[in-house]
């Protein structure tokens, strides 16, 4: 390798294979952090079938999210808009909590799910005021102009991860950029295409389920209506927050096997759930 340039990271399709073995070989436990991510989304459900049954005007739809405009929330119920906030701040905590689980069991695909949460929790806030930081930035980025979004975006790609591995606050977006310098257009490319192949596999199961869900004449009060929404939302998050996240680890991994010049290991063995 000729000084200054940078090895080429794991490839497209090493990332693609790997992150399938990963996820198939510890589906368990991979489908038990899916099912406690729709944990918002059943609370919802229970607080709009509450209510409904008392008869309550002005409900939070269960699926909100979907057509939330800040502005009109605030200026029609500022009570509703409220919950809401909080909803959604609920939802990013226990988001980021399954975010360190899901890169901690790639890791450590052996481990049980119990000593993963508790692993977990000693990242936790770390991995949150670093996020903050970090989406802070990128949002910044983006309202600036679009090009400094993405730089930034791919520059700090791996902060979870170094977060995972001690690197908290700037001292995580700085190794993260560190690990992209040599490599933006990699890096860029393989983030690109890896939201693409998962997000377009979710879509068409997606767009499978609900050709069969609208064979069916459910009203949205409907608690058979509810029990679908959440089994997409399971779907969605097994099929593309998963797979992305264990494919972000491979080539977090792959650049900084590349930075530190020691081979790294991608497969793994068959693990008993």
């Amino acid at each position: 390798m000729k000084n200054g340039e940078k090895e080429k990271l794991i490839s497209f399709f090493d990332i693609i294979y790997n992150t399938f073995e990963k996820i198939s070989s510890n589906w368990v436990k991979y489908s038990v952090l899916s099912i406690i991510s729709t944990i918002p989304n059943l609370l919802l459900i229970f607080n709009q079938f509450l209510l409904e049954k008392h008869e309550v005007k002005n409900l939070i739809p269960y699926n909100f999210l979907e057509s939330f405009n800040l502005y009109d929330s605030l200026k029609n119920n500022s009570y509703q808009t409220i919950i809401i906030i909080l909803f959604m701040i609920l939802h990013f905590f226990l988001y980021t909590f399954i975010q360190i689980s899901i890169i901690l069991l790639t890791e450590n695909p052996n481990k049980r799910i119990k000593d993963i949460f508790i692993q977990s929790s000693k990242s936790f806030f770390a991995m949150v005021w670093t996020n903050l930081i970090a989406i802070s930035i990128i949002f910044g980025g983006f309202v600036i102009f679009i090009i400094p979004g993405i730089i930034f975006l791919a520059w700090y790609i791996y902060v979870p991860f170094c977060v995972i591995d001690g690197n908290h606050g700037t001292k995580a977006l700085k190794e993260s950029k560190a690990l992209v310098k040599g490599r933006f257009w990699q890096t860029i490319l393989k983030v690109f295409f890896i939201y693409v192949v998962f997000n377009l596999i979710a879509s068409l199961i997606e767009q499978n389920l609900n050709l069969i869900k609208n064979l069916w004449s459910f009203d949205k009060t409907n608690f058979i209506n509810y029990f679908a929404y959440v089994i997409e939302k399971f779907i969605n998050f097994f099929l593309t927050t998963i797979p992305i996240t264990v494919s972000f680890y491979l080539l977090y991994k792959s650049a900084k096997n590349n930075k530190n010049e020691e081979p790294v290991n991608y497969k793994i063995n068959n693990t008993s759930c």
